[in-house]
């Protein structure tokens, strides 16, 4: 009879161990907007027309290609968010969001760029 208190005790501390890393995770991600929610941009916010254009967006600018990204923004496969500007958060993919303005232009950035 002992063992089974102490084995039940045990399995007790460990579910609360579990719940209280739990919220103590979800309370660390409040920064990350969710979707549906409208933010004010504090920065200027690159994004592409498509995920794979945001990828290649990042590309040329991860290899300091400003040639590749400035025909990305001249073809209109890229474009910037100014600071100040309301979008809304439509989507999540891969470590990126889908993001929209007022006027409904959307396009896809990096989570970072909205937090």
């Amino acid at each position: 009879m002992f063992k089974n208190k102490k084995v039940i005790s045990i399995l007790l501390v460990g579910i609360c161990v579990i719940f209280l890393a739990a919220c103590s995770n979800s309370n660390s991600d409040s920064s990350i907007p969710s979707i549906g929610e409208n933010i004010i941009l504090s920065d200027n916010v690159l994004c592409g027309t498509s995920k794979d254009n945001l990828d290649k967006a990042l590309s040329f600018i991860s290899e300091k290609n400003s040639e590749g990204l400035d025909g990305m923004l001249s073809s209109g496969e890229a474009f910037e968010f100014s600071k100040g500007t309301k979008i809304n958060i439509i989507g999540a993919k891969s470590a990126s969001f889908e993001i929209e303005d007022n006027n409904g232009k959307s396009g896809y950035t990096i989570m970072e760029a909205v937090k």
